[in-house]
């Protein structure tokens, strides 16, 4: 089965009911990421008061399936992203 990384950012807006704010981190060796690797963004809303983010592309071109994680913050901040980006980095690399 092929990577299909609309069908994840579909899957995450369908779950969390809204569109997602794409964004990526603009430091380090993001180069060696798969190319349209991104982190999703949803804001809060009454039913889930926490920013969400989540990694889109994570595991693709991998061997070992499907992975991408996410996390919830009470607050904004790109230090989720570039966490986020560290870690998908570390699961392409280490």
């Amino acid at each position: 089965m092929k990577y299909d990384q609309q069908k994840v950012i579909d899957h995450y807006e369908q779950y969390w009911h809204k569109k997602a704010i794409l964004k990526c981190f603009d430091k380090g060796p993001i180069q060696e990421l798969p190319e349209d690797f991104s982190i999703a963004i949803f804001e809060p809303d009454s039913k889930r008061q926490m920013w969400t983010y989540a990694t889109c592309g994570m595991s693709c071109g991998l061997l070992c399936g499907f992975l991408e994680l996410h996390l919830f913050s009470p607050i904004e901040s790109n230090l989720h992203i570039e966490l986020l980006t560290a870690i998908a980095h570390y699961h392409q690399t280490g």
